[in-house]
């Protein structure tokens, strides 16, 4: 008869991954020497198991009677040990795991007092839900660095741009204001400007800011390039060695809004012999 109900691996007391608080005690527990727990062998222990959720799961200890804890989580009884913890429940000398588990997997806890150290505890395992990640670099909540569990999903990706509807830049798909906004008539607003380029174009036009932290954006009201035979290109900078922004394009330019990141835009246009723009 042992002094503790869950003194073995196969009598664990189970926990829910609710973040319930267990209450336990290794007091004249068995003695094993586990080479698994670090420098402290030999140390009563006692034996607690959870499901794995899939999400990440924190094991936790608290104190009472023990105040210097070891733990160690298994894959199953007699699986390999997978984490060991003994002073990361801060502040403190009590333990924490936090990692990553497998959906439906039985995982096996081994509490420990520190170099033989015996007394009550309190124990939880809280599963920390299901985390949701943007993995669009272009997005202002990209994550680049996901959790071991973080599932991919790019719709919670937020973009930021104007917001305004009567902005000539307005961005449909902005959900947070950048302050980029330009309203028609406003001192920033730029002037109506109409184009139409010849055939066999091969030149450009280079837009540019009044100082070096303006930056250039265009709106298409209206206008048309012809389709597979003539293209615009914009170009981030002086000339069209600069990095391309958008193109090239043909069709209908309608509502297209293309925006520099520093003070200067190249717009190329290189047509056929055959038609003009129309």
């Amino acid at each position: 008869m042992f002094a503790q109900a869950n003194d073995l691996c196969a009598n664990a007391e189970s926990l829910a991954t609710d973040g319930t608080v267990a209450s336990g005690d290794n007091t004249g527990a068995t003695v094993t020497a586990n080479a698994g727990l670090g420098d402290s062998t030999g140390a009563p222990e006692v034996w607690y198991s959870f499901v794995g959720t899939g999400n990440t799961v924190v094991v936790e200890t608290f104190a009472n009677g023990m105040t210097d804890s070891q733990l160690i989580i298994y894959d199953g009884c007699g699986g390999p040990a997978l984490l060991f913890d003994d002073d990361g429940a801060a502040p403190g000398n009590m333990s924490l795991i936090s990692f990553c588990t497998t959906l439906g997997t039985v995982y096996a806890v081994e509490v420990q007092g520190w170099n033989g150290a015996v007394g009550s505890f309190d124990i939880s395992a809280t599963d920390s839900g299901l985390v949701e990640y943007c993995s669009d670099a272009l997005a202002s909540n990209y994550n680049a660095a996901p959790g071991a569990c973080d599932v991919e999903n790019n719709a919670t990706c937020s973009f930021a741009g104007c917001t305004s509807a009567t902005a000539l830049n307005y961005d449909i798909n902005a959900a947070t204001d950048d302050g980029s906004c330009i309203e028609p008539g406003c001192a920033d607003a730029p002037l109506n400007w109409a184009n139409c380029y010849d055939s066999g174009e091969t030149a450009g036009t280079l837009f540019g800011g009044n100082t070096p932290a303006d930056v250039v954006t265009l709106s298409f009201n209206a206008g048309t390039i012809e389709v597979d035979w003539d293209i615009i290109t914009f170009y981030d900078g002086s000339d069209n060695t600069a990095a391309v922004i958008a193109g090239p394009l043909d069709g209908d330019l309608t509502g297209l809004i293309v925006q520099s990141t520093g003070q200067n835009m190249y717009v190329e246009i290189i047509s056929d012999t055959s038609n003009s723009c129309f």
